[in-house]
């Protein structure tokens, strides 16, 4: 990853704290586990890249933004999901910001919340869902809610938003 990259992640990264400070009456974020956040995606978002083979000449700010939101939601899981939720309306927010200035309706909005809130994820990285690495019950996962089925996960929220930008870019065509 160039230098130049980097610095990009870093200003979605800013972006993304800057939104989740207005969220601030519903939880606190501390810089530790901001700067753990970055590094996770960091690597999950060189990771991605290997896996598919992607030749990457710019920063993806949607890939940026939902890794390192969906990372700060795996080290906090608060029970409301703030990180998701900020990283849903981050994602709608760069998609207002594409020369199409078109952004998902309210109700998709409301949709995509509703199947992130639901998401359980893994309880720990590395670790299976709901248990610790030596196999006892994972405390911070007892607000499970046992809709896992009906959720939606990082990669899941990060491809509802390339889909919807890639109908935009096809769709409305000559809207500048």
């Amino acid at each position: 990853m160039s230098t130049e990259q980097v610095r990009d992640m870093r200003r979605t990264f800013n972006l993304f704290d800057r939104a989740l400070d207005g969220y601030k009456h519903l939880i606190v974020v501390p810089s530790s586990i901001r700067n753990e956040a970055a590094k996770h995606a960091v690597r999950y978002h060189l990771a991605h890249l290997r896996m598919f083979n992607i030749e990457q000449t710019e920063v993806d700010p949607y890939k940026a933004a939902t890794w390192y939101g969906y990372f700060i939601w795996e080290h906090m899981r608060d029970k409301d999901r703030v990180p998701l939720v900020v990283t849903i309306h981050v994602l709608n927010h760069l998609l207002r910001k594409e020369p199409k200035k078109i952004g998902l309706d309210d109700f998709v909005i409301k949709q995509i919340v509703a199947f992130a809130k639901n998401h359980e994820g893994s309880a720990h990285i590395g670790s299976p869902i709901g248990t610790e690495p030596d196999g006892t019950e994972d405390k911070c996962c007892k607000h499970r809610d046992g809709n896992e089925d009906h959720a939606i996960g990082k990669v899941g929220i990060y491809t509802a938003f390339t889909a919807a930008r890639r109908v935009l870019e096809l769709y409305n065509p000559h809207r500048d």
